[in-house]
């Protein structure tokens, strides 16, 4: 990765920075669904 970066491989590191992202988005969204699994009050919203 540091590499990449120091040698200005800017596809590389597009791509591992867009990975990033989605592991983040989608272990929110895995997160939120485990939420309203374990307490049945956020299933009905307010």
């Amino acid at each position: 990765i540091f590499q990449a970066i120091t040698q200005r491989d800017l596809i590389v590191v597009e791509s591992l920075v867009m990975l990033l992202v989605f592991a983040v988005i989608l272990v929110t969204f895995l997160v939120d669904i485990a939420y309203a699994a374990a307490d049945p009050r956020l299933r009905r919203g307010p």
